[in-house]
């Protein structure tokens, strides 16, 4: 928790200090066009998620709601990359996708746990990452 605490508290400060760098913008129109692709990657992998998660839940196959999840969240880091030109994003996406794809092979509760596990340390270190390069 100490280390959670560390780089969130390092990963604010850097973001507030080096803003516009971190979205690739350079100006107020493709500020607009970036912004409106993010609402429009975060609107449509939310809405997949909830109706994943309704329809996994409806048809009695709650074990599978974790890696769908987690499935849909790495594919949304793909459109991504291209919106924000960092390219660091297709391998948070790949890492994703493999450990979903992992959870759905491998789907017991200790293999539910390894592949929270892994996204978490996954989406922790693109984050650590993209810090450190800008």
């Amino acid at each position: 928790m100490i280390i959670s605490l560390f780089i969130t508290v390092w990963g604010t400060a850097r973001f507030r200090s080096r803003r516009r760098e971190f979205s690739g913008v350079r100006d107020s129109a493709e500020g607009k066009r970036v912004r409106k692709g993010f609402i429009v990657v975060n609107a449509v992998q939310w809405s997949s998620i909830g109706t994943a998660v309704l329809l996994l839940a409806l048809t009695d196959h709650s074990a599978w709601i974790t890696p769908c999840v987690i499935l849909i969240t790495g594919l949304h880091f793909f459109p991504l990359a291209q919106l924000f030109r960092y390219r660091g994003y297709n391998l948070t996406a790949a890492a994703l996708v493999v450990v979903a794809v992992l959870a759905m092979l491998f789907g017991d509760s200790r293999g539910a746990l390894l592949s929270l596990l892994a996204t978490g340390t996954t989406l922790w270190a693109s984050a650590v990452a993209l810090l450190s390069v800008i």
